[in-house]
């Protein structure tokens, strides 16, 4: 072994073993660990001896692999997570163009027409997690112009992922034989062979629950109709409330 400062080299022509290095340290004893190439300072016999820069042990293998695999993993992980929760739209809908009335009654003095009727809509949910219809609010709008009422269902209904479900609100409305729904009322009232329907629009709201956060959807149904066609009936002994159904005559 060479002295205190010395480079040890071995092999041929002169070549510089890996495994050798320079000394530091000339007052010492032997290093352990060091296959007797080394020495260490006295009574730190438990540290071990420097090692060289190009020594392999320092050069662990597939750390580039691993570190690509981490990477891959975790970026596929992420992009999952996005897909999966990020908030999708929740559209309204109604495939119902002529609605009958639960309820059609007309006060035979006063000639006004109460009308109870209930307004299907469609509510599709595109996400992939179930969301919750908080209240759906229904305005109904006289031939887009004057307002008849507006009526909102507190009712919570779930709606599962990427499926759809049918929900309600139910609307009264009274029209009155003087002012805009006069004429209306008249037209109802009128004996035909034709099915009397009332053209609305729908203005539909809804709040929607949708994990840790709340939208709302909203949408305009044009050119829905109301049957409003009165029969009267010749057995209706009250002169006050004169019972009145909707034709079940086909629509025109």
């Amino acid at each position: 072994m060479s002295d205190s400062g010395s480079i040890q080299t071995s092999g041929r022509h002169g070549e510089r073993n890996s495994n050798e290095y320079e000394e530091f340290l000339g007052d010492g004893i032997e290093c352990p660990t060091c296959r007797g190439l080394g020495r260490i300072k006295r009574g730190n016999e438990e540290l071990v001896a420097l090692i060289p820069v190009n020594d392999k042990r320092l050069k662990p293998r597939k750390t580039i692999l691993y570190v690509g695999l981490s990477i891959l993993i975790c970026g596929t992980i992420g992009i999952l997570l996005l897909f999966f929760l990020l908030s999708r739209s929740v559209t309204l809908d109604s495939n119902l163009d002529t609605i009958s009335p639960m309820v059609l009654s007309q006060d035979n003095i006063t000639h006004y027409l109460f009308v109870r009727y209930q307004v299907p809509v469609n509510v599709t949910n595109n996400n992939y997690q179930a969301v919750t219809v908080t209240s759906l609010q229904v305005t109904v709008l006289l031939y887009g112009e004057t307002k008849l009422n507006t009526s909102t269902n507190y009712t919570q209904v779930t709606v599962g992922l990427r499926s759809t479900r049918l929900h309600y609100v139910t609307l009264e409305a009274t029209l009155g034989a003087n002012g805009d729904t006069a004429a209306v009322v008249q037209t109802c009232q009128m004996p035909s062979p034709i099915l009397w329907k009332l053209a609305v629009d729908f203005d539909v709201q809804a709040q929607i629950s949708y994990l840790t956060s709340n939208q709302t959807a909203s949408v305009t149904l044009y050119n829905r109709k109301i049957c409003c066609h009165i029969n009267k009936s010749p057995e209706t002994e009250n002169p006050l409330n004169i019972g009145l159904q909707c034709s079940e005559m086909e629509p025109n």
